[in-house]
């Protein structure tokens, strides 16, 4: 049996409010069009294991 691996996003505003959570599964055929929008406008700002937080910086 092959264990999945996942990833966890998490996607916090100016205020730090949580906007957008998802994980995605290794091998995953569909795309998650909302993640990408959100890691093209998002700065990184902390990894713990398999979760990844992001802050989206606002335009100004």
């Amino acid at each position: 049996m092959m264990k999945k691996t996942n990833m966890s996003y998490r996607f916090y505003g100016e205020r730090l409010e949580l906007i957008y959570e998802t994980q995605i599964f290794q091998g995953q055929q569909k795309k998650d069009s909302k993640l990408t929008e959100l890691l093209a406008k998002s700065s990184f700002f902390l990894a713990v294991g398999n979760l990844s937080c992001y802050r989206v910086i606002p335009k100004v």
